[in-house]
């Protein structure tokens, strides 16, 4: 029992083999093998073993054996030529400082990758933002939900396209146009005589020198009232006056509320403080005409023409003027919020203070304009003309300038066009108020000397 508690240390020096000194780098692999037999031999000597594992418990020893008398090799830390990616992964993952490289390079690469992607969506947005607002409608090569902006957008041109349509389907439909003209059976121009006896042949009720009580029956189409006599006729409210002539006279305060005034010519009038509020004026000619104070509120025309005539301080609130001309025109003060002058002429004008809050001025023409203080805030001015026009104080407070041009507009600030919306969409601005980057030159400070 005592020989069987042998130590491994004790069977090696009976066999010759104690450690003496550490194995050289140079032992011979035929001295090996002579080792490891010997000592094989010793073990199985001293700890005989049964036939069935013999073949098990050698395979361990020789395991063992082979583990103890490797021949370390003298080669560098990485041989590149023979690199495995397999093999050497475990021990390249084992340095530091590759790790901290290899990190690095991930996340630089996906800021990198990210930088990109944002870039392509800005550029991709922008592409967008050009389309609608040149097209007005969304592209077919965008699938994805369109944003608010753009869909507010979209959403105002549809009610603007609308209310354009509305108001030209309002132009024409006047009732008193199928009744007879009758101007071509009379002389004119006609007097107060020739007056009443027109209207009592009318059968409208009561007729004397100070006019009727029924104006609204009247038809006075036609007829030269040049030289009536207003001072106890005043009112034609409701009247028809298509194709009348009310050519060079003087009256103020005349009331014209609600009349059709069509093809009407007021050439050279001078009639301020004038009602013509719901009056229908198309093609109506005011050419120099001067209607200070007047009310034009909730007028109704189309191609009217009021070149060179005078304004001012007059109410123009929700009419509609399409494609007319007021060229030349002296209108200072007026109040036109919530009207409708697409396609108009208003260039060579004067509107200082001018009130145009949420009017609807498309196409319209300000060319050489004195606009000075002019309130065009919520107005859309796309398409818009300013070439020339003194814009000193004018409010472009959240003005769509979409195609708008302000090429050679005069005492203009960045500052006003900035409060625009879609400012980058329009047509023009005066390079000399664009903000530019200064050089380096510029930017440089000279230090200051410490002496």
């Amino acid at each position: 029992m005592a020989e069987e508690e042998k130590t491994f240390e004790e069977i090696k020096e009976e066999a010759g083999l104690a450690e003496e000194a550490p194995v050289s780098d140079e032992v011979e692999v035929t001295e090996s093998e002579e080792v490891a037999e010997s000592l094989k031999d010793a073990i199985e000597e001293e700890f005989p073993q049964e036939a069935g594992s013999e073949e098990e418990e050698s395979s361990e020893a020789t395991e063992v054996i082979e583990e103890a008398v490797v021949v370390p090799e003298n080669k560098p830390w990485m041989d590149f030529k023979s690199f495995d990616l397999k093999r050497d992964a475990s021990t390249l993952f084992k340095r530091p400082f590759y790790i901290i490289v290899l990190v690095l390079g991930v996340l630089l690469l996906v800021l990198f990758m990210a930088m990109f992607m944002e870039y392509q969506e800005t550029e991709y947005m922008k592409r967008l933002d050009g389309y609608v607002r040149t097209n007005h409608k969304i592209p077919e090569w965008y699938t994805k939900e369109l944003p608010d902006e753009l869909k507010q957008f979209l959403k105002n041109y549809e009610e603007k396209k609308q209310k354009a349509i509305n108001d030209k389907l309002l132009i024409h439909p006047d009732p008193r146009a199928k009744e007879p003209i009758i101007g071509r059976d009379y002389p004119n121009p006609i007097n107060n005589d020739t007056l009443k006896a027109i209207l009592k042949k009318q059968n409208i009720g009561e007729v004397s020198d100070e006019g009727v009580v029924r104006t609204e029956l009247m038809n006075l189409s036609g007829l030269d009232m040049s030289k009536i006599n207003y001072k106890y006729f005043r009112s034609m409210v409701a009247a028809n006056l298509r194709y009348a002539s009310f050519n060079d006279i003087d009256e103020e305060g005349l009331l014209f509320r609600g009349a059709s005034l069509d093809y009407a010519q007021f050439v050279g009038a001078i009639i301020p403080k004038t009602n013509f509020i719901r009056a229908k004026l198309s093609y109506s000619n005011f050419y120099e005409a001067v209607t200070d104070a007047s009310l034009f509120n909730n007028v109704i025309a189309e191609k009217a023409h009021f070149h060179g005539s005078r304004l001012v301080s007059s109410n123009f609130n929700n009419v509609v003027f399409l494609k007319s001309d007021f060229s030349d025109s002296i209108m200072d003060g007026i109040t036109a919020k919530y009207s409708n002058w697409e396609g108009s002429d208003l260039s060579e004008s004067s509107l200082i203070g001018a009130n145009f809050k949420d009017a609807n001025l498309k196409s319209v023409s300000f060319v050489n304009a004195d606009l000075r203080g002019v309130n065009f805030e919520g107005a859309s001015l796309e398409g818009a003309n300013f070439e020339g026009a003194n814009l000193n104080g004018t409010n472009f407070k959240n003005t769509d300038v979409t195609g708008t041009s302000f090429k050679d507009a005069k005492n203009v600030s960045f500052g006003q066009l900035n409060e625009a919306k879609f400012l980058l969409s329009a047509k023009s601005i005066p390079e000399e108020i664009v903000p530019k980057k200064k050089s380096w030159k510029e930017r440089f400070v000279v230090p200051h000397d410490s002496n």
